[in-house]
């Protein structure tokens, strides 16, 4: 089965399915890692406040999108995923994104985490077309985020994934780190009527999870503070949700009560 990974932004994936992935490369497999929001700002989009506000929090970088994408590369590789397989579509971020007029749709994080600007309403469906060659065949198993914490960019592609279920994938969903850490990020109900499924992590895949999470230098500080609070943190929240005899595990959610099948 063919397995593609939906991010919405150049770190959900490996910090929130990680060891899953290098499960599926040590057999053998060959996993896409797709970023959607991974577009370069057009012109004069990277001088909003809130753009500039969040190139700060990653160390204002001169090319920061450019990095950000080679951080990326490098945590997928470092995970087994062949570099060809690493896709970054052009949508940009949502602090980038803006009017025909030349004004931000976000411009604060309580915008960014609350309901889709009026503008955005659509861009599911162009999102859905652009996967359709990743996700288009038969016998695909996309893994997509839930949309915990409310990201505006988390519930579209969220939504673009259930567009694309129609063309034959089987869909489950997971739940994005470090939002799923807080148990308030489920309150508006991402997984209602889906089933929580555990994938079973040992201490290798964990391990293989957290150096690969430690190439995403501009976001570290942003998310975790530092690297020693990363892995703590990491490892924290999968054995939380392990049942016993079991180390760790990452949950993913299928609309099957039993489970994936």
């Amino acid at each position: 089965m063919e397995h593609v990974f939906l991010a919405p932004h150049l770190d959900d994936v490996v910090l929130s399915c990680g060891g899953q992935i290098w499960q599926l490369t040590r057999r053998g497999q060959k996993p896409w890692v797709i970023t959607v929001f991974a577009g370069l700002p057009e012109t004069g989009a990277e001088a909003f406040p809130f753009a500039r506000y969040q190139h700060r929090l990653w160390g204002t970088p001169p090319l920061p999108v450019e990095l950000r994408r080679a951080e990326d590369v490098t945590a997928c590789v470092r995970l087994g995923v062949l570099p060809e397989r690493v896709i970054h579509l052009d949508f940009p971020d949502a602090v980038y994104r803006h009017t025909r007029d030349g004004h931000p749709l976000y411009s604060s994080d309580e915008a960014i985490f609350g309901a889709l600007h009026p503008a955005d309403r659509g861009l599911s469906r162009h999102v859905a077309d652009a996967l359709t060659p990743y996700v288009g065949g038969q016998d695909v198993l996309l893994v997509a985020p839930a949309g915990v914490g409310r990201h505006v960019d988390h519930q579209i592609v969220r939504r673009a994934a259930e567009h694309v279920e129609a063309l034959g994938a089987r869909l489950v969903l997971y739940e994005e780190l470090p939002y799923a850490e807080e148990p308030e990020s489920f309150a508006h109900g991402p997984v209602e009527g889906w089933h929580p499924c555990h994938v079973p992590l040992r201490e290798g895949d964990m391990a293989a999870k957290i150096r690969a999470a430690l190439y995403y230098q501009t976001q570290i500080p942003v998310l975790y503070g530092d690297a020693l609070a990363l892995g703590e943190r990491l490892r924290g929240h999968a054995a939380r949700h392990a049942p016993p005899g079991v180390l760790y595990v990452e949950r993913r959610w299928s609309r099957n009560p039993g489970g994936e099948k």
